[in-house]
């Protein structure tokens, strides 16, 4: 799975997948801090980011 953030207001979120037992994944939204995103991608990752959606 490709990194994925969302984006709500002035908040990231990160799509991630959550192994299950059964060996299932579920799709969840984690709090991620925009420092975070710069820190692993670089700053114009958010500004390429902000401009697509």
């Amino acid at each position: 799975m490709k990194t994925s953030y969302l984006r709500v207001g002035t908040i990231y979120y990160k799509l991630i997948e959550r192994p299950q037992i059964s060996g299932d994944k579920i799709t969840s939204l984690v709090k991620w801090s925009r420092e975070t995103i710069i820190q692993d991608h670089g700053r114009s990752y958010t500004r390429i980011y902000s401009e697509n959606l």
